[in-house]
């Protein structure tokens, strides 16, 4: 999974800075891919700040997906991508979620083997409790229905409930709920529009100040 931003920057302040290094060979190109650079970085940084302002996403697992930052320039113009890659985070990653198995110790259920036949073997155990999460700051964790927390011998813990199916050695086989991904937070509209301002904000402000640097002032 994949999402982008973009910065194309046109208008008053790209036309101010081609009249004032006119004079200054290459000197509009190395302004703008500083600027450019600038931006992008701001775009970076703050793209992280508002997504965890909104969703529940701490900034370690958050910065796990760091984004790629591609500048181009040449021609008096210039053109910024910052693109973010990664997979849907479990939900357990989101705080307040369901992160520790917890088990229903006021009744038992009967498990089944992984090799158990016509509904014979099988032991019983106490359930796990249903798992609780959620995604935006502003809910609170809701319980997932039929759900429960597992933790694998990785260390792997996450919220699980059973699909219906079956593995290959006959145990039930689970599915595991996730929440979104880095490139789906930065690309929600709530989200990009917002640091889109700021990240041209940043490159006008930058781009004033190389051209003063290239003209020596």
């Amino acid at each position: 999974m994949s999402g982008y931003l973009q910065i194309i920057p046109i208008g008053n302040s790209l036309d101010v800075a081609a009249a004032r290094l006119a004079g200054v060979p290459g000197g509009l190109d190395k302004a703008l891919y500083q600027a450019s650079k600038r931006a992008s970085d701001k775009l970076k940084t703050t793209a992280s700040r508002k997504a965890r302002e909104r969703y529940a996403i701490s900034a370690g697992n958050f910065s796990k997906n760091a984004p790629k930052i591609d500048i181009r320039t040449g021609g008096g113009s210039a053109h910024a991508d910052v693109s973010w890659k990664g997979t849907k985070f479990s939900l357990s990653k989101f705080s307040g979620s369901s992160n520790t198995p917890k088990w229903d110790t006021s009744r038992k259920v009967r498990i089944k083997k992984p090799d158990a036949r016509n509904g014979n073997g099988g032991f019983w155990a106490h359930p796990g409790q249903e798992g609780k999460g959620h995604v935006l700051k502003s809910t609170s964790p809701m319980t997932i229905s039929g759900s429960f927390v597992a933790q694998f011998s990785s260390g792997h813990a996450g919220i699980f409930h059973r699909d219906g199916g079956t593995t290959e050695n006959g145990a039930e086989s689970i599915t595991e709920s996730m929440g979104l991904s880095v490139p789906q937070m930065v690309g929600s509209d709530a989200i990009k529009d917002e640091i889109g301002e700021e990240a041209i904000q940043e490159f006008d402000t930058r781009l004033a100040h190389e051209v003063e640097r290239l003209l020596g002032f």
